[in-house]
């Protein structure tokens, strides 16, 4: 099976309830910790220097 890679970035997650910004959509603390356990329980995390040397070199992923 060949390397692949899923990346996932977060660009708000912060105390809802209390924020500045009441209109923009973010994610609660809560909900970033259990998708984090769920990540973590059914991927591995890697650096993304790492993913980065697998496609330009063919390097394998760590395992």
């Amino acid at each position: 099976m060949p390397n692949q890679c899923t990346i996932v970035t977060y660009h708000y997650v912060r105390n809802l309830q209390h924020s500045r910004y009441p209109n923009i959509k973010g994610l609660f603390l809560s909900q970033f910790i259990k998708q984090l356990k769920y990540f973590e329980k059914h991927y591995q995390f890697v650096k993304i220097e790492d993913c980065i040397d697998s496609i330009y070199s063919g390097a394998d992923l760590p395992p």
